[in-house]
């Protein structure tokens, strides 16, 4: 056999030069492999934290919301209770000018 400068290669100078070559692609491919490993754990990390922010971000969102709705039972509450108060005041105050009258009615006499 003969290489490219046509030299006379023998069966054991290729099987070396293989040897070396795959030694050479292994390191690559293990440099590559350990490179991709490091860079899925440093995205498990960020993933991990946008996760932990996303979660923390809709419990907040949930007691905002939880918040709102207690502010409109209170809204709700005091609206019912302005209402009571009107119709209790008007009554008290239909009951004094009754009571007014009947006073005047009786005072003049």
């Amino acid at each position: 056999m003969a290489d490219r400068n046509g030299n006379r290669v023998t069966q054991k100078q290729l099987y070396d030069e293989l040897g070396a070559v795959e030694q050479r692609v292994s390191k690559k491919i293990d440099a590559l492999i350990e490179s991709v490993n490091k860079v899925t754990v440093d995205h498990a990390g960020q993933l991990s934290a946008v996760c932990e922010r996303q979660t923390s971000n809709v419990a907040r969102l949930d007691a905002q919301d939880i918040a709102v709705k207690h502010i409109h039972e209170d809204l709700d509450s005091l609206r019912f209770a302005d209402r009571r108060v009107t119709y209790f005041s008007a009554g008290i105050a239909s009951v004094i000018a009754g009571a007014a009258a009947l006073l005047d009615h009786f005072l003049r006499r």
